[in-house]
């Protein structure tokens, strides 16, 4: 697996690394299209991996916490179907790291109900009144309104969220390597008018 440097000239096309290639053929077997999945599934596991990194490279709160959001929501893109992909199953993707699986499911919970929901103690708004003694001239001298939210990004969080995001996309780089081979391995049966 390595990027494929590519041109067309004409109607000819030319495949670095493979001279002797004459076409690229698409093919749309079962395990065509898991690899499919995991290849968007990888895309999404480097990013939110990179952008976890990222988070330690800067002191800036704002940027900070942006990072620690868009990674978790990266990663738990992987784990949730969509019309584009099948997702990954969690008990497959840890099934060798049994310890991983309550990591996994804190996150989720906090990914659901307070980094993309509002449905916990975590983010809280605030309405009050300062109010003048007796003697004032009007008894509101001014009406308050704020949020407090609980900070979810520190060096606990943040550990064992990248090991989750790491195991991940050690595990999906396998997956995809090996259905590489398989593939390969299945095709090359194949009679050259087939392919």
């Amino acid at each position: 697996m390595h990027n494929i440097e590519f041109e067309i000239n004409g109607n000819k096309l030319n495949i670095k690394d493979y001279p002797n290639a004459i076409k690229v053929a698409r093919i749309d077997s079962p395990k065509s299209v898991e690899l499919r999945n995991l290849v968007l599934h990888m895309h999404d596991l480097q990013l939110a991996f990179d952008f976890l990194n990222l988070i330690n490279s800067t002191k800036d709160e704002k940027i900070r916490t942006g990072l620690w959001y868009i990674s978790v929501t990266l990663y738990f893109k992987c784990f949730t179907n969509s019309s584009a992909r099948k997702m990954l199953s969690p008990s497959k993707v840890y099934k060798e790291c049994k310890d991983a699986l309550p990591a996994f499911n804190y996150f989720k919970a906090l990914r659901d109900k307070h980094l993309v929901h509002d449905e916990n103690a975590y983010t809280q708004a605030f309405v009050g009144l300062i109010v003048n003694s007796p003697a004032s001239e009007c008894k509101i001298a001014d009406v308050l309104s704020g949020t407090i939210i609980s900070e979810t990004l520190d060096q606990s969080h943040w550990s064992s969220f990248y090991n989750l995001v790491k195991y991940a996309l050690e595990w999906v780089g396998k997956r995809r390597e090996d259905l590489h081979f398989a593939l390969a391995k299945e095709y090359e049966k194949s009679e050259y008018e087939e392919i």
